[in-house]
């Protein structure tokens, strides 16, 4: 079904009207480049809760600048990424170990880490306001106390939420229990694929188009070119 939809997406991207112009480059390399699969994120080490006794799992990551070549026959793209990556890693979590992550700002904006669909209590949620500066970090504490779920990572940082997931700044957060674990057929380990799609507008160049620069006042989300997984699959339709 995923494969069917994916088709009929790229069929559409082929084609322009007066209506709806291509505003990026034409993209004719669909399903031609690999999928690229974010990196699982691993503990940089483990504690134990002072209060539950139990195992508590830190980690690290820094926002920095990346290159991305989206258009194979243009320039690369200057994209701001979780560990200089997009998506970002995916951290594959479960229910009831509880965990610490450094999100530190190498980045040239503001950010704050919000993490959706999360029970997270108020200081580590990532509101619009409490952003970390370039130079800065922050430490967020999950619980990890629901149940199985795919969870996603984004930044939320007032005034530059658009603009820094637009760039780059979102990842997976896969939360397992031990009741999906035990469901026959789910696709599991290398299998297990989370896939994130994003609408894009790419200039002449294959760099990326600049909202705010182009003072772009409505929406950056009609006939532009749409991106799986950070790379270009299917192209220049209203969505």
């Amino acid at each position: 079904m995923i494969c069917q939809t994916l088709a009929w997406l790229a069929f559409y991207a082929t084609v322009a009207t007066a209506d709806f112009p291509w505003l990026s480059p034409v993209y004719d390399q669909i399903f031609q480049v690999a999928l690229p699969i974010p990196s699982i994120k691993v503990p940089k080490r483990t504690h134990t809760s002072p209060a539950t006794g139990l195992p508590m799992d830190y980690y690290e990551v820094d926002i920095k600048p990346l290159e991305v070549q989206v258009y194979p026959n243009l320039g690369k793209t200057r994209l701001v990424g979780y560990d200089g990556q997009n998506p970002g890693p995916t951290f594959m979590m479960t229910k009831g170990r509880e965990a610490v992550v450094r999100f530190i700002n190498h980045a040239d904006r503001a950010n704050s880490v919000h993490l959706h669909g999360s029970y997270t209590r108020a200081p580590f949620d990532g509101w619009a306001d409490d952003t970390t500066e370039p130079g800065q970090y922050k430490d967020y504490y999950y619980p990890n106390g629901q149940n199985a779920r795919t969870l996603w990572y984004h930044d939320h940082a007032i005034d530059h939420t658009a603009e820094n997931a637009y760039y780059g700044q979102a990842g997976f957060y896969i939360l397992h229990d031990p009741d999906e674990l035990k469901i026959p057929g789910l696709p599991q380990g290398d299998f297990d694929i989370p896939l994130a799609l994003a609408a894009k507008r790419y200039n002449a160049d294959g760099s990326l188009w600049d909202p705010e620069a182009n003072n772009e006042e409505t929406s950056v989300f009609v006939s532009k070119v749409h991106v799986l997984m950070g790379h270009a699959k299917c192209a220049d339709f209203v969505i």
